[in-house]
């Protein structure tokens, strides 16, 4: 469970000596950590935040911090959660434990949803990318803070995005436990780039004319498997629950798109 945020918890004393031994007083989290009191003072107090993602309540705070810096690094949900297990600047940037037990995708997608539905929030949430921007911390190439809602849509598309190919990997092993022969028989020769665990695919939208061709690439696959997969020899069923966990997946990046 996360910590009570604010009043934010104190650096734990073992991440403080590792980070500072690591990077000295010059890597951004370090930064970012120091003065974290002061990015949320007087922000998000007023607003009324709902628990139906299952987080406390206070990890508002934590949770936009989270998604500043995915979107300064870049880094969909899964791989931040990923970097987080191992980057000592990121824990100490969020006053977290070493030990620090992991953050649930589903946090992070609610915070998102709670934003893109209040554009109070959304607000608030603009006014804390423009304080960062302010202490000379996370900013775009010109010098203007981040904007709010490009953030929230991008880490949305691109989390969904990587959910999608996580499904594939998933449907895939299985199909190649079932019946290799039968998968390397019907797969594709992109596939072996395209969902390769060793080379995962980050796909970070940029909102140009161009930006949907990619997913719906990944549509195309995954439409073409549902397909094969329910015909003989293989007989595998659509009630698959992996099958069932693409198809959410997928339908949930399509609405996200559709809106965007």
């Amino acid at each position: 469970m996360l910590a009570n945020y604010p009043p934010f918890l104190p650096i734990p004393e073992k991440i403080a000596r590792r980070a500072r031994a690591m990077f000295g007083n010059r890597n951004i989290y370090l930064t970012i950590g120091n003065p974290i009191d002061e990015l949320f003072s007087d922000l998000f107090s007023e607003i009324s935040w709902s628990k139906n993602d299952g987080s406390p309540l206070e990890s508002k705070y934590l949770l936009s911090l989270i998604s500043a810096i995915q979107y300064e690094e870049e880094l969909p949900d899964l791989q931040f959660i990923e970097a987080l297990r191992a980057r000592i600047d990121i824990k100490y940037a969020l006053h977290l434990p070493e030990n620090y037990p992991g953050l649930d995708f589903v946090w992070l997608s609610g915070l998102r949803k709670q934003l893109s539905a209040a554009p109070q929030k959304m607000e608030s949430f603009q006014k804390f990318l423009d304080r960062l921007k302010y202490m000379g911390l996370f900013c775009r190439n010109d010098g203007k803070p981040y904007d709010a809602e490009t953030v929230i849509k991008t880490l949305m598309i691109s989390s969904l995005m990587e959910r999608v190919v996580q499904s594939m990997y998933m449907l895939l092993e299985e199909l190649a436990i079932e019946d290799a022969n039968w998968l390397r028989s019907i797969i594709l020769p992109q596939w072996y780039e395209r969902y390769n665990r060793n080379r995962p695919i980050i796909f970070w939208p940029n909102f140009n004319n161009n930006w949907r061709a990619f997913p719906q690439a990944i549509g195309k696959d995954l439409q073409y498997l549902i397909e094969k997969i329910d015909k003989p020899p293989i007989n595998i069923s659509e009630g698959l629950p992996t099958v069932l966990i693409l198809k959410q997946a997928w339908d949930d990046l399509y609405q996200a798109m559709d809106q965007n």
